[in-house]
């Protein structure tokens, strides 16, 4: 365990433009189809995180909406080198077989969102 990087529990701002492109795709069956979002909150689901290059950064634990700051937010461990404000990073939405796995989350494919960290909880805008 001490030879392992270390990580940091962070907040995950959601784009916005990539949040909307989720609901509506997910929600109207679209080709690409995404995981549906869970509303409000989901501690159910555990996705990559990843740096837009495709580094590992971490995993996500808990996703939801928050009317407190009018958006989705994902908390997070990623690598302390991630850890900074406003770095920017991806989430891998989806489960890696496309929900074949589980008969109570529909057929989807992994789809990437982008979101910027936050190192304090977000608070209102």
């Amino acid at each position: 365990m001490a030879t392992q990087p270390r990580r940091k529990k962070v907040w995950l701002m959601w784009h916005p433009e990539d949040t909307a492109r989720v609901l509506v795709d997910s929600e109207l069956d679209h080709p690409g189809r995404p995981r549906l979002l869970p509303t409000p909150v989901s501690a159910e689901y555990r996705d990559l995180v990843q740096t837009p290059d495709g580094t590992a950064a971490g995993l996500t634990h808990v996703h939801g909406y928050t009317v407190n700051i009018g958006g989705w937010i994902s908390v997070a461990s990623i690598g302390e080198e991630h850890a900074v404000d406003g770095t920017q990073l991806e989430i891998l939405w989806g489960d890696h077989d496309g929900g074949a796995g589980n008969p109570f989350i529909p057929d989807h494919t992994i789809t990437r969102i982008r979101a910027t960290v936050r190192t304090t909880p977000p608070t209102a805008h």
